[in-house]
């Protein structure tokens, strides 16, 4: 009795297993769907399934019988039946006194369902890294002085963005790169930035929306054009010294993740001077030059300490010392609006926590304000505190990363917030040439 149970248990957990496989078949991203005639029918190459089904000679043979070389496309219904036919061969029992031309038990095991499902999902993924690649390959926008060297190492290849990409998110990056290389016909994507980690911060930026990632991407690459945005990383920044006066900011180690850490002392900010002498205009240039070269220089280098690939960075805003009536003036809050659209709209997904420290009573009113202009993701990834920050920044900083005016242990030599513009960036000078 107790063997028959158990035996009956097993043949359930069997048939859980076997009907999980069949609905990941069945809702597959590699069936696409076509008319014939004038009723809609989903198919998949017969080339990828035929690959699935390789693992076992019987399953191999049968298919081929149905589904004939000359077939290009294989109808899900019809598949289905195939797989309906293959279970019924394996569970076909033989008689107990076996005729001469009586059935043989299939050499089939019962998992081949499972197998099958599994083999699938790992083709897809490949033949999905390899359309992705494809458009996104950094060889096609950039010139031959940033193209790989033989012996360079290079971050963010197609086996770790399948680790990082949900099945559903290789899906829309399959279509969205089909959709760029079809219809965009820009001079250019993203520079050396282009590639499929980019578009997948994209998708993301828009909860994998395929076509507003589409606007999102397109218009990025715009802005970058109009604005003379590409060889911003070349320029010289003649105010650098007044830009870091007027507004503090410093990149100051990594996060626990190895993420960049930065800090920036909106308090200490003079949006006064920020208007009459360097300008609006010229302090977000300068902004966005410290942005791109992140992407190009600091992710890279962060990346190789890791070995994984960085793409985000965390933020600490401190609002120590702000006037009261800086947290109401138009002018002050459309620069800072400025520095919020030019990073939601060509930086998506590259802010992984936001903390605003010290932030005075008053705040909250600015907030609600501000508030509109963010994104609903970017606003769940920003946390406002007073001045009893620190338990909850070292959650994510660590004290040897945090300075030691923030309650950190770091204490650099002439102070942490102390920096040369090129230690900013490095961009190109006299000395160097």
């Amino acid at each position: 009795m107790g063997a028959c149970l158990a035996s009956r248990e097993e043949d359930d957990e069997v048939a859980s297993v076997e009907k999980a496989a069949f609905e990941n078949i069945h809702y597959s991203p590699s069936w696409r769907r076509e008319m014939s005639g004038s009723r809609p029918r989903m198919v998949m190459p017969r080339s990828l399934l035929l690959c699935a089904v390789q693992r076992h000679p019987d399953v191999l043979d049968s298919f081929n019988l149905c589904f004939p070389a000359g077939q290009l496309k294989v109808n899900r219904e019809d598949f289905e039946v195939f797989i309906s036919s293959m279970n019924q061969k394996i569970r076909r029992t033989p008689p107990k006194k076996p005729r001469k031309k009586a059935p043989m038990r299939s050499s089939i095991p019962k998992t081949w369902l499972v197998e099958l499902a599994e083999s699938l999902e790992e083709l897809e993924k490949e033949q999905i890294m390899i359309e992705a690649e494809e458009v996104c390959s950094p060889k096609e926008a950039v010139g031959d002085s940033h193209k790989q060297k033989p012996n360079e190492k290079r971050w963010g290849g197609a086996q770790e963005l399948v680790q990082i990409a949900s099945r559903k998110e290789l899906q829309m990056l399959q279509t969205l790169t089909a959709q760029l290389k079809r219809e965009y016909k820009g001079p250019h994507f993203r520079g050396d930035q282009l590639n499929s980690f980019t578009l997948l911060w994209f998708l993301r930026g828009t909860k994998c929306n395929v076509q507003e990632a589409y606007v999102l991407y397109t218009s990025c690459c715009k802005w970058q054009q109009q604005s003379g945005f590409f060889g911003i990383c070349d320029w010289v920044c003649p105010y650098a010294q007044a830009a870091l006066k007027c507004y503090p900011m410093v990149f100051h180690k990594t996060d626990i993740h190895g993420n960049p850490v930065i800090i920036e002392q909106a308090g200490q900010s003079d949006f006064a001077q920020i208007l009459n002498n360097v300008g609006t205009e010229a302090q977000l240039r300068f902004y966005t030059q410290q942005l791109e070269a992140t992407c190009k220089f600091r992710f890279p280098a962060c990346s190789e300490v890791q070995q994984r690939t960085v793409h985000q960075t965390t933020n600490i805003l401190d609002l120590k010392g702000i006037p009261v009536g800086t947290l109401f003036d138009s002018k002050a809050r459309k620069f800072l609006q400025s520095i919020i659209q030019v990073c939601d709209m060509n930086y998506p997904e590259q802010m992984c926590r936001l903390f605003i420290v010290n932030a005075p009573t008053l705040f909250s009113a600015a907030w609600r304000v501000i508030r509109n202009f963010l994104d609903p993701v970017t606003r769940t990834k920003i946390q406002i505190l007073g001045s009893d920050f620190l338990k909850e920044v070292t959650k994510l900083v660590p004290l040897e990363s945090l300075p030691a005016m923030y309650g950190g242990s770091c204490d650099c030599p002439g102070g942490c917030m102390i920096r040369n513009p090129c230690l900013l960036y490095t961009s190109p000078s006299p000395r160097d040439s």
